[in-house]
């Protein structure tokens, strides 16, 4: 068994967030779900991580002239 394997039954164990994902995954939708339904939320997820990059990058950038260029550096 690898080290893999043992945290993942240790967390199956404790945790039964598979089986809610499962359910979650398996439920069934309602007639009226479509494509602009299912790209919203993919709208959504992007959004939100790009709202999520900007704030951390807005930790490390610093807009002067002389350190701009280093602090883009610094990121990457």
């Amino acid at each position: 068994m690898s080290i893999i394997d043992g945290l993942r039954s240790w967390i199956n164990v404790r945790w039964d967030g598979p089986e809610k994902i499962e359910t979650f995954l398996n439920k069934p939708l309602t007639r009226n779900v479509s494509w602009p339904h299912t790209l919203g939320s993919l709208l959504l997820v992007y959004l939100l991580f790009q709202m999520l990059t900007g704030i951390l990058l807005g930790f490390y950038y610093s807009p002067s002239p002389d350190s701009a260029y280093a602090s883009l550096r610094y990121v990457r």
